[in-house]
């Protein structure tokens, strides 16, 4: 109670909430509260969680009547200022703290927050996953534990991060239904069936136009959607253009104009 209130007016750490806030408010229930029995809240918290997010989703969903058809996915990184990766051997619990590449780019030992939320940014559910696990990785798990939520027709929004074939057959299997950007340059198929395909674009904005591509037949069609943004287009021709009048003027204080040189 004393938690949820301060995160309702004065957001403060635990300690804060005990040392600072209390003394503040008027909240008799709370006279007695010693700083263990927040962090020992937080555990019992900890251990029920995925009974406390469904049931707060659904009575949230059911209060604003939310649609629940897209899911947009994400992960980001969380760093800790300590000089070891969590050993099991040790303490059999400290498990998810692991050294890898943060999102910030540096080296450290970090967990993985995974966030899955509606159109309307409603969060559905949330995990921790071990700090060396790899995007691509993650999708198996969100999407098991969502299925057992039987969230109905709902289409899963992802970045180009989770664009793995193990991801998109997981995802096939999941809901059936799933959406994902890609990196055009990495994907031999895109080249060859997607971009050579003739079609017109329907322009939605002034600095997004669109076009449908479906690649193949039957259940194993694939279907695309190319985006093009005329005005990152120009700054990109122009951005072309600089570099290779940069290269040129040094290729010409070259002695040498052999092409070997």
């Amino acid at each position: 109670m004393a938690m949820v209130a301060n995160r309702l007016c004065e957001p403060e750490s635990k300690l804060g909430v005990w040392d600072r806030w209390l003394s503040k408010v008027y909240l008799p229930s709370c006279a007695e509260l010693k700083l263990r029995h927040i962090y020992e809240a937080m555990d019992l918290l900890y251990a029920h969680a995925e009974e406390v997010e469904k049931t707060v989703f659904f009575q949230t969903a059911d209060l604003f009547n939310l649609e629940v058809d897209l899911i947009f996915y994400d992960t980001t990184t969380a760093s800790f200022s300590v000089d070891y990766e969590d050993d099991p051997g040790r303490l059999p619990n400290a498990t998810v703290r692991k050294f890898a590449h943060s999102k910030e780019g540096f080296w450290a030992p970090q967990v993985v927050v995974a966030l899955a939320v509606t159109r309307e940014g409603i969060p559905v559910r949330s995990w921790v996953l071990p700090g060396n696990t790899a995007d691509v990785c993650t999708v198996q798990t969100v999407h098991s534990d969502l299925r057992v939520w039987n969230l109905g027709r709902a289409m899963f929004v992802a970045d180009s991060g989770m664009n793995s074939e193990d991801n998109r057959a997981e995802l096939a299997r999941a809901c059936g239904k799933y959406l994902l950007a890609c990196r055009m340059a990495n994907i031999a198929d895109i080249k060859r069936d997607v971009l050579t395909k003739r079609g017109r674009y329907s322009v939605f904005k002034d600095n997004l136009q669109a076009k449908e591509v479906i690649v193949g037949d039957g259940e194993r069609r694939k279907r695309y959607i190319l985006c093009y943004n005329p005005k990152e287009a120009e700054r990109q021709k122009k951005h072309r253009e600089m570099i290779v009048s940069l290269l040129d003027e040094e290729l010409q204080r070259h002695d040498n104009k052999s092409a070997t040189a």
